[in-house]
């Protein structure tokens, strides 16, 4: 007779196993949120009430659909792993997910992104630059080094733990992204892109947010400079198979969307 195991056990369990998933941050974001509901519950009394319970209580907390079906995702995945992996449950609940249309890609014309540059202050604007040239995602802009950028062959690479699929990115450096690297230089002994001689932590902040509102764009993050960058390749007549192979997306169902 197996023995019953607790939700945290599962939790624990899981996420050791998934250390080099790049997405763990998020899971483990949700995990927290789930704690008070599934804490001190064995596997086996997570059933369709206590799903449903999960998914109310996300929703009145007034999360769009897609974050609501996250967490659903979570539960279904470590529960599935304890059945097929672990051999703790003979079968798993089935999750019932919310209806989650999909959204229209957001991009900026070129207009918008002058205007936007206008806006913004010189070192978040050199990153807007760099984005839009190479298409990368934000932290692997703000924490670039030196060490992953040769100018003389006009290349930059991203290595496999830093990339979200853990493949290994080779950036091409088009003349803009090579003017702002061409500014950067000097000011940091190590790391790419700075603010008064210190390393940038993050792009998306408050003097961000300021300059959208200012430049009069609305319905706009930084991660979707990386969809302007996709978009304006496509527009230009890039080829969807080396677009994927530009952007680092492991699936051709990502390019598609453009």
């Amino acid at each position: 007779e197996r023995p019953r195991r607790l939700w945290q056990e599962a939790v624990e369990r899981w996420c050791a196993e998934r250390v080099h998933k790049a997405s763990l941050p998020d899971d483990v974001s949700h995990l927290r949120w789930l704690h008070p509901h599934l804490y001190d519950r064995h596997l086996d009394e997570i059933d369709h009430d206590v799903i449903d319970d999960v998914r109310l209580a996300r929703i009145e907390q007034g999360r769009a659909n897609a974050t609501v079906n996250r967490t659903l995702q979570v539960i279904r995945g470590i529960l599935r792993t304890a059945a097929r992996e672990w051999g703790w449950l003979n079968s798993v609940p089935h999750v019932r997910m919310m209806p989650d249309p999909a959204r229209r890609i957001r991009w900026l014309t070129r207009e918008e992104a002058d205007r936007l540059l206008a806006a913004l202050p010189g070192h978040i604007a050199e990153m807007m630059r760099f984005s839009l040239a190479t298409g990368l995602r934000e932290r692997n802009v703000t924490h670039l080094e030196w060490s992953q950028v040769d100018l003389g062959r006009r290349m930059a690479w991203i290595h496999p733990d830093q990339a979200k699929a853990r493949k290994a990115i080779a950036v091409p450096l088009n003349p803009d992204a090579m003017l702002v690297l061409r500014r950067q230089q000097e000011t940091h002994p190590e790391r790419v892109f700075t603010y008064r001689g210190r390393p940038v932590k993050k792009a998306n902040t408050k003097a961000w947010r300021h300059a959208l509102v200012d430049a009069g764009i609305a319905d706009f993050r930084w991660h979707d400079l990386r969809h302007t960058w996709a978009s304006w390749h496509v527009q230009s007549g890039t080829p969807l198979h080396a677009l994927q192979e530009l952007s680092g997306w492991s699936t051709t169902q990502m390019v598609q969307r453009y």
